[in-house]
């Protein structure tokens, strides 16, 4: 039995979150598609799918420990629409169900049997911490690089090749071009850590966190386990041959450019629009070069 009393913006925003990752409840696998409820020292909210586990927590003043296994799309649905600001809401099992209660409300959601969750495994290794920003810009610059098809699990991961007291590389290519972002390693940098971590979990990750808090990343084989904040995301990722990446990146250049970013996209926008116009033409039936003769 568990018996719980918390916030209900605090738990209606935790398992929205949740249940933006959730797919619906499956007979084969009935835990895909539900959320463990542990309640401890805190309440934590785990979903899986597979081998990838995501949890968050929030503060509760917790009356009997315990877990129940509910629907995790029906339960945020009944949070939300009782979830109040300064309101509290009292989370209570009796056997495999779950009742809800807000306000002299009281919702009852019939539960599984927590056992049939599968055990949440941990990375027993020192993770290294990247701060927010360090973070962002491996999202927004490097996952953009991962192979798009699941046809090459390799290359649907970043490389994180961190090297204690030399450089941090984060690295991504789909076999055609390649993002290499290679940062200084921050003085208190304790460890090294060199391994795999799927693009498409880093994005799912970088949407779920809040806050500007560090990101903590600790890797061993295919298992990665990222955090900050109230979120930890458990994924499992590959164990493959990553291409060298420092064979491929040029040590030197016959002929180098430097420009603002301002002009290069300005000329990009110009160019962008340029080819469509000649694209358009020719389409039309102008001959390319009446297209290039009229241009102004």
């Amino acid at each position: 039995m568990m018996k719980v009393v918390c916030d209900s913006v605090a738990i209606a925003d935790m398992l929205k979150r949740l249940s933006s990752i959730s797919g619906p409840l499956r007979n084969v696998l009935p835990f895909k598609g539900a959320v463990l409820l542990d309640a401890g020292e805190k309440l934590v909210g785990t979903t899986s799918d597979m081998g990838d586990f995501v949890s968050m927590s929030i503060e509760a003043q917790t009356q009997e420990a315990g877990r129940v296994l509910v629907p995790c799309r029906f339960l945020s649905d009944v949070l939300a629409s009782v979830a109040e600001q300064g309101v509290s809401i009292s989370l209570e099992s009796h056997g495999h169900d779950l009742s809800v209660e807000c306000q002299n409300q009281v919702f009852t959601l019939k539960g599984l049997d927590a056992q049939e969750f599968p055990d949440v495994w941990d990375v027993d290794v020192e993770p290294v911490q990247l701060s927010r920003e360090v973070f962002d810009r491996v999202v927004r610059q490097v996952c953009p690089f991962v192979a798009p098809d699941a046809t090459r699990p390799v290359l649907e991961s970043v490389l994180l090749d961190i090297v204690k007291g030399g450089k941090m590389n984060f690295v991504a290519t789909d076999g055609y071009k390649m993002a290499v972002l290679s940062l200084d390693c921050p003085g208190d940098m304790q460890e090294s850590v060199k391994g795999l971590v799927p693009g498409a979990k880093l994005r799912m990750f970088a949407r779920l966190i809040s806050g500007d808090g560090p990101v903590s990343v600790a890797i061993r084989g295919n298992r990665a386990k990222v955090s900050s904040g109230d979120v930890v995301f458990r994924m499992v990722g590959v164990v493959g041959g990553f291409p060298s990446y420092e064979m491929l990146v040029p040590k030197g250049h016959a002929v180098s450019l430097k420009a603002s970013r301002g002009d290069v996209l300005k000329a990009l926008k110009v160019l962008m629009v340029s080819g469509d116009y000649v694209r358009c033409a020719v389409s039309n039936g102008l001959p390319p070069h009446a297209v290039h003769d009229g241009w102004p």
